[in-house]
């Protein structure tokens, strides 16, 4: 997470071993094998978010990003509003994730629950609260929806981001955005574009799916919105040839990058995979495409 000024060098640089370095990735609470994998492919010093699941509970999280400082990673929690009690729980998390993990970064989203839990609906409610600057966390990410949201409208969302935007550096946050995984470049760039037409000059950081299993991703794509681009990753070559093997994340990324060459979209401050298919398949395909 970075100020625009300093995510212009990626936009105005392009190609793909420069829009590769630096990406973040994410790793899952009670993973212990994760971490040995992580070791082996990003150095220290990397971004690393521990993913929310509907299931986990802050401690595991505070406990993930423990470890990650220990191994010498910058841990980014998921922070997730409807997940929480209370404005007390939420203070102690964020106390725990400073003074047990030594984080400074986070990641604002809403949570994928149904109901929430106590008296935050929205990330900008976590915002509101003073409690990230209390605790020394100034740096901060939400979420972006190129392809919309499962339950939202694009509106509403446009109109939430800009919320968030003109909130944190009145506040004393500096905020980015790092936007849900696609199957194909068009909602990306196209999103990006919208952002700068609308005058939200924050840093973008693009989301994209890991190495994975076609079904795999299928699946989560479902889950998460994402139906434009699915017909992308269904539709391209023969389906039937392709579900033993995995789909790869290079043609996406070859034309974002080409995007940035041509300056149609600016302020890009990296990547961010979603592991899928597992860190180490991850870390293998990043590992080949920047030694190219």
């Amino acid at each position: 997470m970075q100020n625009l000024a300093e995510a212009q060098h990626v936009s105005q640089s392009g190609g793909l071993r420069q829009l590769l370095g630096g990406a973040s990735v994410e790793v899952t609470t009670g993973n212990a094998k994760q971490f040995s994998d992580l070791q082996e492919f990003f150095p220290p010093g990397s971004d690393v978010h521990v993913a929310y699941l509907p299931t986990d509970h802050y401690l595991q999280t505070v406990e993930a990003a423990a470890q990650l400082r220990k191994l010498g990673y910058v841990p980014i929690p998921h922070v997730a509003a409807r997940a929480l009690e209370s404005e007390a729980a939420l203070d102690d998390f964020l106390a725990r994730a400073a003074g047990e993990a030594g984080v400074t970064k986070a990641l604002i989203i809403a949570g994928d629950l149904p109901r929430q839990r106590g008296p935050f609906s929205a990330s900008l409610d976590l915002m509101k609260t003073g409690l990230l600057q209390k605790r020394g966390i100034r740096t901060i990410a939400v979420a972006g929806h190129p392809e919309g949201h499962p339950v939202m409208a694009t509106d509403e969302m446009d109109r939430a981001l800009a919320a968030k935007v003109a909130f944190a550096p009145e506040n004393g946050l500096d905020l980015s955005v790092i936007t849900q995984f696609c199957f194909d470049a068009a909602p990306i760039v196209g999103y990006v574009e919208r952002l700068r037409s609308a005058g939200v000059d924050v840093p973008v950081r693009i989301g994209v799916a890991g190495p994975a299993g076609i079904m795999t991703l299928i699946k989560f794509g479902m889950r998460c919105g994402v139906g434009n681009s699915l017909r992308t990753l269904r539709t391209k070559g023969d389906m039937l040839g392709r579900l033993a093997s995995d789909a790869r994340p290079d043609e996406i990324l070859k034309d974002v990058a080409d995007a940035l060459a041509r300056e149609e979209i600016t302020g890009i401050a990296g990547v961010h995979f979603y592991v899928f298919g597992g860190l180490r398949k991850t870390g293998q395909w990043l590992r080949d495409a920047l030694a190219d």
